[in-house]
């Protein structure tokens, strides 16, 4: 928006119908989880091919700190029931994502914060 804030409205509407919504995400492993992040990382950065590599850093693919912000928003918002949402940002997850910033580690973060 003008005021800098994200438009929740607008950033859903740019996701394809492949990513799916959390309510899909209790019953699937970890690779779909991963495929799910990949989808929603190359909607955010815009990244062309649609196809990334899961261990490569967000920031290797264009990524400035605002859409890290973003993406990690949108994953949670995306993949996470709304009660687990500030359980995912207040956790210890998201020091390890921002150690390790790429696909795979956003994945096991959400699949973590899952459970079983």
């Amino acid at each position: 928006t003008i005021n800098g804030k994200a438009d929740e409205k607008l950033l859903g509407s740019m996701l394809p119908a492949s990513v799916g919504t959390h309510s899909e995400t209790n019953n699937i492993d970890e690779d779909e989880i991963i495929q799910k992040v990949c989808a929603i990382v190359c909607d955010v950065l815009k990244v062309p091919n649609k196809t990334i590599n899961p261990d490569v850093s967000f920031f290797d693919l264009g990524c400035d700190s605002l859409n890290f912000v973003i993406l990690t928003l949108q994953a949670s918002k995306i993949l996470l029931p709304e009660h687990l949402h500030d359980t995912f940002l207040a956790s210890a997850n998201l020091d390890k994502i921002i150690k390790n910033p790429t696909s795979r580690q956003l994945a096991m973060c959400i699949k973590e914060i899952l459970g079983p």
